[in-house]
């Protein structure tokens, strides 16, 4: 499995790197995850445009709120949103429960991203996630396991819908932000390799 190449601050936003670090260092019950710590923290592979903090309880949530000022742009059930950063309670079932930790800093498992990336593609593809999802397999991630990891995330998602939803996501484009080399050549033949992949299993 790859190694992190630890954090990188000219990847974040300013504003979200500089919450980062007024809120995350020596919490072991908050963490960095989704693109944040994907592109930020393990492979550097593009910029990152919004970043997730995730806490473990509603009241972990609340008691990192209590320490923000600013106000918030949304308020939800176990989501509050802020320019540039996302707070989060993270219910769903954990694959990996080891985050790995930089400047006391923690960051979700490479496991537990994969499988993040698969769960926001079933919602709708975008270029970034498949970039993502690219270079995960270029880091020797099964994403075959991955999708199974998804699965005991949420119960009702399905190989054969995430191979549906892969079939309707071919870019014409690259996504902007990328940092490390990507072909559009070699995405879309990424993408056709998987949708082979992912339903010679439902078919299996």
């Amino acid at each position: 499995m790859s190694r992190p190449l630890g954090w990188n601050p000219e990847l974040f936003p300013p504003q979200a790197w500089a919450f980062v670090q007024r809120h995350l260092p020596g919490q072991n019950e908050r963490f960095v995850g989704g693109e944040a710590a994907l592109a930020g923290f393990w492979f550097h592979h593009r910029l990152v445009d919004r970043v997730e903090l995730v806490v473990t309880s509603q009241e972990a949530l609340e008691r990192l709120q209590s320490e923000v000022a600013s106000q918030p742009r949304q308020v939800l059930p176990g989501f509050i949103r802020y320019d540039e950063v996302d707070l989060m309670v993270d219910h769903a079932h954990v694959i990996d429960a080891s985050k790995p930790v930089e400047e006391e800093i923690r960051a979700d498992s490479l496991e537990d991203l994969a499988a993040d990336r698969l769960l926001r593609l079933a919602g709708g593809a975008q270029g970034s996630l498949l970039v993502d999802l690219y270079f995960l397999e270029r880091y020797r991630v099964d994403l075959l396991a991955a999708a199974k990891g998804a699965a005991c995330k949420d119960l009702g998602l399905t190989l054969s819908a995430l191979a549906v939803q892969l079939a309707r996501s071919r870019p014409t484009r690259l996504p902007e932000g990328l940092l490390r080399p990507v072909e559009l050549p070699d995405l879309l033949s990424f993408l056709e390799s998987l949708i082979e992949r992912f339903g010679m299993q439902v078919r299996l």
